[in-house]
């Protein structure tokens, strides 16, 4: 199964065949289901859902899909590995209650020539006719109301293997990985704006740069973080 679906996704070309290590190497710029024809997609989705109907074994599944992410060139090996360990609990639990069959799955995945699907299609609600209730502008706090400080904090992506200098651009999905390299398009040493999460050191800057506030009786603020009342993470 997994050389046909090799056959049915990988170009033919002239002369002898590269291996499979020069083919990974010559699609690493085009990583992604684009290298996956619509027969191709259909076998894989097809053998997906025979198999989890007849045994959802979870580390069976996981194999099978790592092996598959790497023949049908989804991403680079590692890639293929990393993700299968992460999310294969999920993906093996939502396919086996999913109503979505796979020419469903392949024409969401490579579009209308593969398959029809209209889970996003136009729909309609019914409100009922009651009148919506009139608006009632918020009133601000009276003069001298108490006050408090709020610390929120969002989207702080901690990536332990984020390593200044190196490629912040690759056909991964998270880059600033991997060796240093010299010259542009090299990751920042607090962070880049590209496919990137954060280092360690810029959240710890961070935090350690929190105001102290006032400090008032009883409530020491010294440390950075008595003078806030709340703090949301988020």
């Amino acid at each position: 199964a997994l050389s046909l679906l090799s056959l049915l996704s990988l170009p033919v070309s002239a002369g002898s065949p590269p291996g499979p290590e020069e083919q990974l190497v010559a699609a690493a710029p085009r990583w992604g289901w684009r290298n996956v024809s619509c027969p191709a997609c259909r076998v894989l989705f097809g053998a997906l859902d025979l198999a989890l109907q007849l045994e959802p074994n979870v580390a069976r599944v996981g194999r099978v899909a790592s092996r598959l992410c790497q023949e049908l060139r989804l991403a680079r090996p590692p890639v293929c590995r990393q993700a299968v360990q992460l999310f294969q609990g999920d993906v093996v639990a939502a396919w086996a209650r999913s109503v979505l069959r796979p020419p469903e799955a392949c024409g969401l995945l490579l579009g209308p020539r593969c398959g029809h699907w209209d889970i996003l299609g136009a729909w309609n609600l019914s409100l009922p006719a009651a009148p919506k209730p009139p608006v009632r502008p918020p009133a601000p706090p009276p003069p001298g109301a108490p006050t408090a400080r709020i610390l929120f904090l969002t989207d702080l992506h901690w990536d332990r293997q984020y390593v200044p200098g190196s490629a912040a651009a690759c056909p991964d999905p998270l880059c600033c990985r991997g060796a240093p390299r010299e010259g542009p398009g090299a990751a920042g040493f607090w962070g880049s704006y590209s496919k990137c999460d954060l280092p360690l050191h810029t959240i710890d800057a961070l935090l350690a740069q929190l105001p102290n506030g006032t400090a008032r009786a009883g409530n020491d603020t010294r440390d950075g973080t008595g003078g806030f009342a709340a703090a949301y993470w988020t």
